[in-house]
């Protein structure tokens, strides 16, 4: 898994080249965000082991400096991430 860099209005999808399913969970305060699952990620092979879409969106009042969201890959049901990774979004030069 690769840090990554994208332009605000660009799309992120995960694609499990495993045969666990996997969670796509971002991280709040460095800690993972339960309340937010981007992604439930099928064996690899199957219908869904391809992620839908996350856009990531900016809007009036953001900062126009990089935002840097953390984010983990978890086998359900565990508190420990399997990878961790960052998506810097920014404005596109």
């Amino acid at each position: 898994m690769d840090n990554v860099t994208i332009a605000w209005g660009d799309s992120v999808v995960w694609t499990n080249e495993d045969a666990e399913s996997y969670k796509v969970v971002p991280f709040k305060n460095g800690q993972p965000d339960p309340a937010i699952t981007w992604a439930d990620l099928g064996p690899v092979g199957t219908p869904t082991a391809n992620s839908a879409e996350v856009v990531f969106v900016w809007s009036s009042g953001m900062s126009k400096d990089p935002i840097v969201y953390e984010y983990g890959i978890y086998l359900p049901g565990t508190e420990t991430p399997k990878a961790t990774a960052t998506i810097t979004a920014q404005i596109k030069v």
